[in-house]
């Protein structure tokens, strides 16, 4: 949840503006007071106020009007999406993803269908869900009773490369209520699916998402002794069938941060394209030790 309430660096400025303004007016000498009152203000002064308030008020209604129309909308979203990846030096990484859904005005059994790329074959006793929470969104409240969450495999296929394509629907119980708010978390365990990752070409890393969503964020950690190499562009967007690669729209653009000693990948993405992929292409290297 905190990741999606973080302002830009643009909205803080724009937030900061309208707030201080008041404040500010205070120190303001009572010679420019006069000066204001009189109306000895240039055109141009008067402009550059007025289009610094605008684009304040703009700035920071976008974002509210936005999730506006997501919460009246028709479908459920999700308010967040927290995913980790965990690597092993044996090839394997663990993921765990957190999902913060809202459902809709109906509510009801089944929520976003999710997918999953994979290059080796997962056995299904590697799937894991776990109830977070959950609650209403208007009243806060949290709902008693026994609570289980579990997915239901729709396909399975395997392209040309030899990637593994699963699709599922998770169901919960009891129903949610219209406009509920539910927290889970999916748990996946892919057996060496990872090794060409420390190859000199690498491979890729990535996710993508079947329902709306207010913010994801992605962070991959290295496995001991190692660190990431990105390779080529720093993210691309694929179709999340075929994944091919697709030209992004202008607003869609990944924040993407290494650490310095590159042992952690973080990906952040305000309202990710939906049935799209977002993929990164990197590789491992050891780390020279003393």
């Amino acid at each position: 949840m905190g990741s999606s309430m973080k302002l830009t660096m643009v909205e803080i400025v724009g937030l900061a503006a309208i707030l201080l303004a008041p404040f500010v007016s205070f120190f303001v000498p009572y010679e420019y007071k006069d000066l204001l009152v009189a109306g000895d203000v240039s055109v141009t002064e008067a402009v550059n106020v007025f289009i610094m308030i605008s684009f304040s008020l703009f700035i920071l209604s976008k974002r509210f009007f936005s999730n506006i129309v997501l919460f009246f909308s028709k479908g459920g979203y999700y308010k967040s999406v927290d995913i980790n990846y965990f690597y092993f030096v044996d090839g394997s990484v663990l993921t765990r993803t957190r999902y913060d859904f809202l459902s809709d005005w109906k509510g009801g059994g089944e929520l976003p269908l999710e997918d999953l790329v994979w290059h080796k074959k997962i056995d299904s006793a590697d799937l894991l869900y776990r109830m977070y929470g959950r609650g209403d969104f208007l009243e806060r409240n949290v709902s008693s009773g026994q609570q289980t969450i579990s997915p239901v495999l729709r396909q399975e296929t395997q392209d040309e490369s030899g990637n593994y394509l699963y699709t599922w629907q998770p169901t919960v119980s009891p129903p949610l209520r219209k406009k509920e708010m539910i927290s889970y978390v999916v748990e996946i365990l892919a057996d060496k699916t990872e090794v060409s990752a420390f190859s000199e070409e690498g491979t890729k890393l990535g996710f993508g998402l079947k329902s709306n969503a207010v913010v994801a964020k992605l962070t991959a950690y290295a496995p001991f002794g190692f660190k990431f190499v990105l390779v080529g562009p720093k993210v691309t967007l694929r179709y999340a069938g075929t994944l091919e690669e697709v030209p992004r729209n202008e607003g869609d653009r990944p924040i993407v941060n290494v650490s310095p000693d590159g042992s952690i990948v973080e990906v952040e993405i305000q309202r990710p394209s939906v049935n799209y992929r977002y993929w990164i292409h990197y590789r491992f290297e050891k780390v020279s030790t003393l």
